[in-house]
């Protein structure tokens, strides 16, 4: 897309386009994590079959919500332009408005992807479940690479084949898992109503949650032409990060919280989240530094060719690493609220999202008015701050203080020594062969980088010390 399409009004296009799928497919999606997850595993605890027949049961309710929803948005797709698109950019609206009549169906193979991802997670699937986006990753952009004709129509249509594909490789791993999909099974409507009335609540929290984002586009969407594919470009790579580090283990968390509440086993959330912040925090140490080291340098070797030129690369990079400061305070607030969510405390959760939302479109309304667009970027920095303090005083109401201040400073000083070998060594040699600038060089640097801190963590034993449990 970088390459093809730059920060083009077709890239705008493209993305506010997918505001409203996204931002449905995720409330779906959330509903689902909250209704279905902890009530499939007490059903599995007891019987198998009846279990699969109340997944069987939901997926059918939830494929008929999001074909409705799909037709809403094609059927709407016109104002629905004109509220994404300001009226000074008519060419984009157009733009968003053709792309909507293809991209409101990428909402169906969204969430049944994401549907069938929790079920294969509940029954220890983790690798096929995280391995199906790769696959649509893949698919969508060797498609794009090799369409006759580079386009809106192509982003479009290539954004469907790989939602496809990822479709197709659950499909199989779900076959695998032998799990089946059958025609009739016994009426599962008090288990459905009990699902519904347990997941409602959290609907709100859910759609502030997944609001955000769109917040902060639509705020982008006002500072003129290429603004919304900057941002796009840096959330992507940030959202690949944060898929690694804290959507893909809060996706592993929810299931194993939610056995540990249902086996009675309270004591052990205390140490759990203390190891997890340890296991955060290094993780973040590595991450930030990288991005703020090599962040530039992987973005103009990756992407820096066709249409996508330094001064974009540059911008890129800059928002880039805005993002990713955000990212402890995210890890840490998308842990506690899998544990409240596991805990069936929908009503935590609506009011960390409207805290979430609100800090938000505050900062952006600053932002907007300022014609200022890392302040744009900056907003989730300011949200996860905010939801985090929430949350753990939320915790601390429930389970006590996570850590006390000699703690938290000792995980800092750990972190500090992990990560200064890492990048004394880096900016040596950077300095040293400035003039090189190809991909086998990155690929050097990121090796030292990496090779460097994990020596450096195996010197200091931090494993040890991320699994060290407090004795009281």
């Amino acid at each position: 897309m970088a390459f093809l399409f730059g920060a083009s009004s077709v890239v705008d296009a493209y993305n506010l386009a997918l505001v409203v799928p996204v931002l449905l497919s995720g409330v779906v999606g959330g509903w689902l994590q909250a209704g279905f997850v902890g009530r499939y595993i007490a059903l599995r605890q007891h019987n198998e079959l009846d279990a699969a027949h109340f997944s069987i049961a939901i997926g059918r309710m939830v494929l008929v919500i999001v074909a409705a929803l799909a037709l809403a948005i094609f059927a709407f797709r016109e104002p629905l332009a004109s509220m994404l698109v300001p009226p000074a950019s008519l060419s984009t609206r157009q733009l968003t408005e053709a792309a909507l009549s293809i991209v409101s169906w990428s909402l169906v193979p969204t969430v049944l992807a994401d549907f069938l991802g929790l079920i294969l997670n509940c029954h220890g699937r983790f690798l096929a479940a995280a391995t199906a986006p790769v696959v649509n990753a893949l698919v969508a952009a060797v498609a794009l690479w090799l369409w006759p004709h580079h386009d809106l129509d192509a982003l479009v249509q290539t954004l469907m084949l790989g939602w496809l594909a990822q479709m197709m490789v659950l499909a199989v791993a779900y076959k695998a898992a032998g799990l089946k999909f059958v025609a009739r099974c016994p009426d599962m409507s008090d288990e459905i109503k009990a699902t519904l009335r347990l997941a409602l609540p959290i609907l709100p929290a859910v759609l502030f949650s997944n609001g955000t984002t769109v917040v902060i586009q639509l705020a982008c969407s006002r500072l003129g032409e290429g603004a919304v594919a900057v941002y796009g470009y840096a959330s992507r790579l940030h959202g690949a990060l944060s898929q690694v580090m804290i959507v893909g283990i809060g996706t592993v968390l929810l299931p194993h919280l939610a056995g540990m509440l249902a086996s009675q086993q309270r004591s052990k959330i205390g140490p759990l989240f203390q190891r997890l912040g340890r296991a955060t925090m290094v993780g973040y140490a590595l991450i930030l530094t990288g991005v703020f080291l090599l962040g530039d340098a992987t973005i103009l070797t990756v992407l820096g060719r066709g249409k996508f030129d330094a001064l974009l690369a540059s911008a890129v990079a800059d928002a880039w690493m805005i993002l990713t400061v955000s990212l402890l305070p995210f890890a840490f607030a998308t842990f506690l609220a899998k544990l409240f969510q596991a805990m069936q405390q929908p009503v935590l959760l609506s009011w960390s999202s409207l805290i979430a939302i609100v800090i938000t479109a505050l900062v952006c309304y600053v932002g907007g008015n300022l014609d200022n667009l890392a302040l744009l970027v900056a907003a989730p920095i300011f949200a996860q701050l905010s939801v985090l303090g929430f949350f753990l005083a939320c915790f601390r109401r429930e389970f006590g203080p996570i850590a006390n201040f000699g703690e938290v400073f000792t995980a800092l000083a750990r972190c500090a020594l992990l990560v200064l070998p890492s990048m004394a060594v880096d900016v040596a040699v950077n300095h040293l062969v400035s003039a090189h600038t190809s991909a086998w060089f990155l690929l050097v640097r990121v090796v030292l980088f990496v090779g460097i801190f994990l020596f450096a963590a195996r010197v200091n034993r931090s494993h040890r010390w991320i699994l060290h449990e407090e004795r009281s």
